[in-house]
């Protein structure tokens, strides 16, 4: 196995979609992954995603001896250079649709810090949901570019121009699809391995946060352990008595 093409900047942050693309681009396709991670200390969560990405690593390297990853890029968000326009673009949007996470702001402007046009990101179909507009709407304005998603030349939105840097290549492709085709080319286990809890308990999920929340209820329940799984259930029955 092995690949001449250049390699594929990923967004990686130790999570199922950003390592499923990860998987896929070394198992499936042969590619060499250069992947970055922005590391945001004010996240209780990202010593469990670097812990997380060293031992998937590790992992990966053990099955492909081609050493198909390059070492991790890890950049701290402090250290990204401000861009009052790619600031403004994020606060549109958010004014307009009320909800898009802080880190699309901070990851475009690492784009462009880096003169970055073609990063991928793992934005996957289960996000275009009645409570996020936004990606519904960003959706709309995609369209293939050879074997690239990408934002078209003029989007109905001029400020989802937010977006102009990235690659989507999940966009089309739900979390069953990827649990499908994980288990066709034998990399399954690796993704059972990724995280995704905002606020860990004592190391593990903590079955509350947004992320935890979301893993609920897209039947991703397999990847809570049954401590979260309580506090989960506990959090709906209170909610249901109010």
């Amino acid at each position: 196995m092995g690949s001449e093409k250049s390699p594929v900047n990923l967004f990686w942050t130790g999570g199922w979609d950003s390592t499923f693309r990860l998987c896929d681009l070394i198992f499936n396709q042969g590619r060499c992954v250069k992947p970055i991670y922005i590391l945001d200390h004010e996240r209780k969560s990202f010593r469990e995603e670097v812990m997380t990405m060293v031992l998937i690593k590790r992992l990966i390297d053990a099955r492909v001896p081609e050493c198909l990853i390059h070492p991790l890029e890890i950049v701290l968000k402090e250290d990204i250079p401000q861009a009052q326009e790619v600031s403004q673009l994020y606060h549109n949007l958010v004014k307009k649709y009320s909800r898009l996470g802080t880190q699309f702001e901070w990851l475009t402007r690492f784009a462009q810090w880096k003169g970055l046009n073609d990063i991928e990101i793992a934005i996957e179909a289960n996000g275009f949901s009645p409570s996020a507009p936004v990606f519904l709407k960003l959706q709309e304005n995609i369209i293939q570019d050879g074997s690239n998603n990408i934002l078209c030349d003029h989007p109905a939105d001029p400020s989802l121009e937010l977006f102009r840097p990235f690659h989507f290549p999940l966009i089309k492709i739900w979390k069953t699809e990827m649990v499908r085709m994980s288990k066709e080319y034998s990399f399954f286990d690796i993704l059972e391995k990724t995280w995704f809890c905002h606020k860990p308990l004592n190391g593990l999920p903590c079955g509350v946060c947004k992320p935890c929340v979301s893993v609920m209820n897209e039947h991703m329940g397999f990847r809570m352990p049954l401590s979260g799984k309580i506090r989960f259930r506990l959090k709906n029955l209170v909610h249901l008595k109010k």
